[in-house]
């Protein structure tokens, strides 16, 4: 039971990144991510965004988008 306290605890602040161009798919993601227990999550919309927030934020998950405007998912991740 103290197990399963403390991951309850971990999936709410665990910080997850979602990185996407398209509003409607960060919105979908997020909803899910919510549903899930998760409540800690930021979004950036390109490889750039994703880079600044990665350095600031140190996120446990980042949920990456590989074709995006200014910079993709793959130099992201280069």
């Amino acid at each position: 039971m103290a197990y399963q306290l403390h991951l309850d605890s971990y999936i709410a602040t665990c910080p997850i990144l979602v990185v996407d161009d398209q509003l409607l798919i960060r919105r979908l993601i997020e909803a899910l991510l919510k549903k899930a227990g998760f409540d800690n999550i930021e979004f950036a919309e390109n490889g750039v965004e994703a880079l600044e927030k990665i350095a600031s934020l140190k996120p446990a998950c980042v949920i990456l988008d590989v074709n995006m405007p200014v910079m993709d998912g793959i130099e992201t991740l280069a």
